[in-house]
């Protein structure tokens, strides 16, 4: 059973289902696609969220990723902290926003590359 139709949910649906699984996904909303959902003038409800589709994962489920309805760029993701020392992922590295290495950034990119072999194993 999975929970929540969005774009994870759905890959990750696709691949149990390949792999002979039953799957269940559920889903609060009338449509699927989560963040994807195209609205207004045919773009995305939240372009932020979509930079990081992988195009393997894409691929891995039928998905030219050429050939989807809009444009993917890659994008910062900036975490707030309240003491001023705020966080700019780009890709695998983390700065501060003045572009100066964070003084997390190793630990920023050890727990990334975690995070990547965990996502490997599924």
């Amino acid at each position: 059973m999975i929970i929540g139709g969005g774009i994870n949910g759905l890959i990750a649906g696709a691949k149990q289902a390949r792999n002979g699984q039953s799957v269940c996904i559920l889903e609060q909303r009338d449509d699927l696609g989560g963040m994807a959902t195209l609205v207004q003038n045919d773009g995305p409800a939240l372009a932020h969220l979509l930079y990081n589709l992988s195009p393997l994962a894409l691929q891995d489920i039928g998905i030219d990723p050429s050939a989807l309805p809009f444009a993917t760029v890659p994008l910062p993701t900036v975490a707030l902290c309240p003491d001023g020392n705020h966080v700019v992922l780009r890709g695998r590295s983390a700065a501060q926003p003045n572009g100066k290495p964070h003084p997390d950034a190793d630990a920023a990119q050890a727990l990334l590359s975690r995070l990547t072999d965990y996502g490997d194993l599924l």
